[in-house]
């Protein structure tokens, strides 16, 4: 039985690299994104806590303008985060997104090279049956052959042996002629 070689091996394992590379690729993008999410729901918490605050504060009678003046920065400060995280946040979707296509694109051409060695795999293992198949015929018909060859050779050395010699044959004849 040969060997199965795939000719396109080494392509195969280009995939197989390109395929892990986008892989790894994609999920550091996804992490950052996964990040860049969190830390907005993080600031969208603030401000709510903060809002919060400041209904609580001027709920009560004895609340300072100034202090209400700091809720109001700190709400406009965090607004300003928010601002940034959610363009972080769309950059880094963005780019995951990006990266998700890439290694889709990377295992699609993964599994085209690893469908077509499967069909060559089932291929060779076919050949090798029928090769194999070939051999066991041949080898029948060559024992077949053989036997056939004993059974004549027997056949000519039993004939052989019931023709007699001509020392016998003259020998039979001169008794028979002596006989009345």
């Amino acid at each position: 039985m040969s060997r199965f070689r795939f000719a396109l091996e080494r392509v195969l394992r280009v995939r197989d690299v390109e395929h892990e590379i986008a892989l790894v690729a994609w999920q550091a993008a996804e992490h950052t994104a996964r990040t860049a999410r969190t830390l907005v729901a993080i600031v969208r918490s603030q401000i709510d806590s903060t809002e919060g605050e400041l209904l609580e504060h001027r709920s009560r009678p004895d609340g300072l303008p100034a202090e209400a003046l700091r809720y109001h920065a700190r709400l406009d400060e965090l607004a300003r985060k928010l601002g940034a995280a959610r363009k972080r946040c769309d950059v880094a979707e963005a780019a995951a997104g990006r990266e998700r296509a890439r290694w889709e694109h990377a295992r699609s051409e993964l599994r085209g090279i690893s469908k077509l060695e499967e069909r060559r795999r089932a291929s060779h293992a076919l050949a090798e049956q029928r090769r194999e198949g070939r051999t066991l015929e041949e080898l029948a018909s060559t024992r077949a052959t053989r036997a056939l060859a004993v059974a004549a050779a027997r056949g000519r050395d039993a004939r052989r042996a019931e023709i007699q010699t001509p020392a016998e044959s003259s020998e039979r004849l001169s008794t028979r002629s002596r006989t009345p």
